[in-house]
Order: structure tokens, then sequence, then C-alpha cells
């Protein structure tokens, strides 16, 4: 479950998770509430298209779509080694509140956008 979790960027706010094997249930608990995880789900989907249509055009091969994409995450992203570390020590539970929510998924992709100075609003 951690490993979904990690490389699916609109799982967001993952808490606590157990399989009940009496009823074959997985039981999953989030931070947020349903309506506020769609609403920041929206929102990294509205911004995740803006991306994309800034860095691919029509005329593009498959190939050069994907090095655009690379390009642009490149050009416009870096790793926090300092919230790694944090997260490492807490074997990836939580990070320290210092780093400012750059370890969760939503974290990073808010982060970026503020970087790139797009215009911001809360969700």
């Amino acid at each position: 479950m951690e490993e979904v979790n990690h490389q699916n960027s609109l799982i967001l706010g993952l808490k606590q998770y157990g399989y009940d094997y009496a009823s074959l249930t997985l039981e999953i608990k989030y931070d947020d509430s349903k309506e506020k995880i769609k609403e920041k789900q929206a929102a990294i989907i509205v911004e995740a298209k803006k991306i994309v249509a800034s860095a691919i055009k029509s005329d593009m091969t498959v190939e050069q779509k994907r090095k655009s994409l690379y390009d642009y995450l490149n050009d416009n992203t870096k790793y926090d080694d300092a919230a790694l570390k944090s997260a490492e020590k807490n074997n990836f539970k939580s990070v320290d509140v210092s780093f400012n929510d750059s370890f969760t998924t939503y974290g990073i992709n808010f982060n970026m956008v503020k970087r790139r100075k797009l215009p911001l609003f809360a969700v």
C-alpha cells in the first residue's frame, strides 16, 4: 500500500490503512474529508494540464513529447534532500513540518507551482 501511495500523485493524505480478514475489506483513513481531497486532486489536475499544454505541441512525436516533459521537470523541479532524510528518519511515516509539506505528493505539486509563480488559490 505504501508503494501505491508514493507512486500515485493523486492519492492524498493517506493516514492509516488495514485489512479486515473477517470481512475481506481494505479499510483506509485519510487526513482530509472526501470533498477536500477531491478539491486538491482537481487543483493538481488543472495545473498538470497547464504544464502539459506548455511543454507539448501537437506536431511532436511521442518521443519528443516524453523528452519535452522530462526537460520541463528537470528544469523546473528540484529534489528536497533534507525532506528525504527527515522522511527516512521517520520510516516515511511523516516529515518534519519545517519542510513545508515538500515530501507529500500534494506538497510537491503545490511547491512546484508556487516556484513557477503561477497564480495560486486556496483549496
